[in-house]
């Protein structure tokens, strides 16, 4: 027997107009509807109050229950009680909020008032094993930190292709490893142009990779993109192995190729710059992995995991498979019109609706958690 299927609704009544943009700034008119370019977290207030964390246009935005625009609720800059990038909203103790800002590389401290009050770095490693910080995913009730890290020889016999998840705790500094994750790589190939050596060849955009996500527990849950399973882990202890997941696999049509090599870059190279796309030098797939690209995993208050799949190219209906503790998905929940995921709250799911030239808008659906 399949998994129960379900449409979500969005919600009656919440508005998607357009949002004038206060004269001369960057930043929403007062009690506009804000549209933003790429959402990577909602955190709702214990008073029904939104904070909207936009990473691609770099703001922190202070929004009414209704979801209209009240204030910035950070600066974005250089200060000590600024950020340089709005990431992850994560929650702290006593109502505070932590935005995470990767390229400050450290964390912004706002207080219940939504008042930016302090910040701390990243950690930082010695000893000859420095620790890269590539993804910040999130954080627990105890207020440690969890992240995608990269140590050099930190574990010789781990496969190339593979990173630690760590667990950072501010109150000691200590770093300790959950479990190790598969990340793509670059491969080898022999040059046409001289079969007596091997080059780098980029990694395949569409190569499968492990995803994860924190409870607030600090129990952290894994999805294996093998074969689309999940794990269930306290601390370095995998308690929970779920079955793999039969669902059907997505072609690599010609459009998504062809939207790689739209994608344009600059680098440097010995002969000097050159642009190339994402598509070149790299071996692309047939299929695409059963995670979507950049869709990080959410839980809801009810503790299930929502995994976005990875849809077909053209296609505006978004898939979710809701995994239980047990590391089984139990529930498949589906958002038409490219609406996805971004955050929960009581009785709620908030989600990114598409609007027009790139934008977006968050809006609020009925979730009963059922």
């Amino acid at each position: 027997m399949g998994m129960p299927n379900y449409r979500l609704a969005l919600a009656a009544g919440i508005a998607c107009a357009a949002s004038p943009l206060a004269a001369g700034a960057q930043t929403p008119a007062s009690d506009s509807i804000p549209r933003y370019s790429r959402v990577t977290s909602v955190r709702e207030l214990p008073d029904g109050r939104v904070l909207v964390s936009d990473a691609g246009l770099s703001r922190a935005d202070l929004l009414s229950p209704e979801l209209r625009f009240v204030r910035a609720a950070a600066q974005q800059g250089g200060g000590p009680l600024a950020f340089r990038s709005s990431d992850l909203l994560l929650a702290a103790g006593g109502d505070s909020t932590v935005i995470v800002d990767d390229i400050g590389a450290g964390l912004l401290v706002l207080n219940p008032s939504v008042e930016a009050v302090g910040r701390r770095a990243f950690p930082r490693l010695t000893s000859g094993t420095r620790t890269l910080i590539t993804e910040v995913r999130g954080g627990d009730a105890a207020g440690r930190l969890y992240f995608t890290g990269f140590r050099p020889n930190a574990n010789p016999s781990a496969a190339r292709d593979s990173a630690p998840l760590l667990r950072w705790t501010p109150t000691t500094d200590a770093i300790d490893t959950v479990t190790w994750i598969r990340i793509p790589v670059p491969g080898m190939r022999r040059s046409e142009a001289n079969p007596d050596s091997m080059i780098n060849v980029r990694p395949d955009p569409f190569e499968w990779r492990d995803t994860w996500t924190v409870a607030p527990t600090g129990r952290v849950f894994v999805v294996r993109g093998d074969d689309y399973h999940g794990e269930w882990y306290d601390g370095a202890t995998r308690v929970a192995t779920g079955a793999a997941q039969n669902v059907p696999r997505v072609a690599v049509s010609a459009d998504d190729i062809q939207r790689l090599r739209d994608q344009k870059f600059t680098v440097n190279t010995p002969q000097g710059p050159r642009t190339i796309s994402a598509a070149t030098g790299a071996q692309i797939s047939a299929v695409k992995p059963f995670v979507a690209e950049g869709a990080p995993p959410r839980m809801d208050p009810q503790g299930r995991v929502w995994v976005e799949r990875s849809r077909a190219s053209g296609s505006d209906l978004v898939t979710y498979d809701l995994f239980d503790n047990t590391g089984s998905a139990v529930l498949t929940v589906q958002l038409a019109n490219g609406a996805r995921t971004v955050g929960f709250g009581a009785g709620a799911v908030y989600v990114t609706k598409p609007v027009e030239n790139g934008r977006y808008e968050v809006t609020k659906g009925r979730w009963s958690g059922r």
